[in-house]
Formats: structure tokens, C-alpha cells, sequence
């Protein structure tokens, strides 16, 4: 907004929640702003990711085209490989650690499923590797990603890498993805005497268990870990 008195074609590209940073008594003149930037001749509106596109249409009737993050400024591409090494992405609330329970797993069941002539894998967490550059992330052997947003933007990245990402199957990303900013209950408005239409409400807080059974499994459908191709799943 403060690019509006210059009177110039405004190109906005949306990652976060809409009402990210409106203080709630400027709510009522956001509405009718946003509409008017949205529509207005010479604007470009798009989002990065189907969610967001979606809730905004939900919070405000107006449907923004999906344009995809596809991370491909990492200029990297998937070379040589790390044969025993497997990255593991999680958020930073999770209580537990991934890591040491998969690298537990292997001690203890490994020799069932895998060849015992073959090297086991061994999992390394991604805060351990301190900012590691994108051409060491593309040369392990997979990822294990647990999301803890709606939208991430090393998700994008590391699927332009051309590494083997697995996700939890699409049925439980629910558990995992409403955990940060569009969780947050600051966002979850619709602007006054709109009607969202079609689907459950898209504010799923935290800690709200009961909508993780209902709205959760209909919204966590509309993020791409769910909708790309070519992913891996584990349950």
C-alpha cells in the first residue's frame, strides 16, 4: 500500500495469510483496499501455492491465479549422491526428534529390511548442517519431510533439486501442515457480508483437534504436498 500514491501498476506476488500485519481496526478499510488493488486495471495479483489462492477466494470472493513456486534459482541439480545419508526436514515445534527415532529404527529393525551386505541409510537432520549450501542438500540420497506449514518454500526447492522427497500419505498431512501462520486465529476472518461458498472454513488453528477430523482433511488437500506429482509417501 505504501506504493499506491505513486499511481503505478503494482505486480504482488502472495505467500502469506491475507491479514498478516492488519491490525484489527483497519480491517474494514483493508477489505475494500485489497478488492480495490485486486481489480483495479494494470494490477497483477497472483499466489504461490493453490491454498492460499483458495482461502483468499474463501475470505474475500475474489479467485487469484496459482502461480507455483518452482525453485529453480537454485541453479543445482541432483549429482552425485550420498549413498548412506538421508536429510530430514522438520519444523522447530515438534517435542520429538525425528532423527534419532529413525536413526533408532534402523538399529533395531534394519536388519529386516534391508539387504545385511548393504550399507543402511543413516538420517541427518537439516538444522544440523547450519545453512548448508543447495548443492550438498541435492547430494543426499532423499529427504524425509515433515511440513509444518500449509506452504513451504524449501518444499519448492528441494523438489526443483530432484531429490526423492517423502511426505506422509496425503490422508495424515492434516496432523502436520496447521502449524504455522495460517493457523494463526489473527487471520482467520472473512470479510463482512461476503458468503465463502463452497468447503468448510479454512481456519484451522494449532491445537484445534476437532477440526483436524473435518475441515483439516478437506484444506490440507488443497496444499502441494499433497497435489505434486512424483512424491514418496510413508504413514
Amino acid at each position: 500500500t505504501l506504493l499506491l500514491p505513486f499511481n503505478r501498476p503494482l505486480l504482488a506476488y502472495l505467500g502469506e495469510p491475507l491479514l498478516l500485519s492488519v491490525p484489527d481496526d483497519e480491517l474494514p478499510g483493508w477489505w475494500l483496499l485489497f478488492k480495490d488493488m485486486v481489480v483495479a486495471r494494470g494490477n497483477y495479483f497472483a499466489c504461490y501455492n493453490n491454498f492460499l489462492s483458495e482461502m483468499i477466494r474463501y475470505q474475500t470472493g475474489l479467485e487469484l491465479p496459482v502461480i507455483r513456486l518452482h525453485g529453480l534459482y537454485t541453479g543445482v541439480h541432483r549429482s552425485s549422491v550420498r549413498s548412506e545419508e538421508v536429510l530430514v526436514v522438520k519444523g522447530p515445534n515438534i517435542c520429538l526428534d525425528p532423527v534419532c527415532l529413525l536413526n533408532r529404527f534402523m538399529k533395531s529393525s534394519g536388519q529386516v529390511v534391508f539387504d545385511p551386505d548393504q550399507p543402511r541409510p543413516t538420517f541427518v537432520g537439516l538444522d544440523e548442517l547450519q545453512g548448508a549450501p543447495y548443492s550438498k542438500l541435492a547430494s543426499f540420497q532423499a529427504v524425509v519431510l515433515y511440513p509444518y506449514d500449509v506452504a513451504l518454500a524449501l518444499f519448492y526447492e528441494l523438489y526443483s533439486l530432484g531429490v526423492p522427497l517423502f511426505l506422509p500419505k496425503v490422508e495424515l498431512l492434516r496432523f502436520y501442515v496447521f502449524r504455522g501462520l495460517h493457523s494463526s486465529s489473527g487471520y482467520h476472518q472473512v470479510q463482512p457480508n461476503h458468503d465463502p461458498g463452497r468447503g468448510p472454513a479454512p481456519f484451522v488453528a494449532s491445537l484445534d483437534t476437532s477440526a483436524w477430523f473435518h475441515a483439516a482433511l478437506y484444506w490440507s488437500a488443497w496444499t502441494d504436498f499433497a497435489q505434486f506429482p512424483h512424491l514418496l509417501r510413508f504413514s
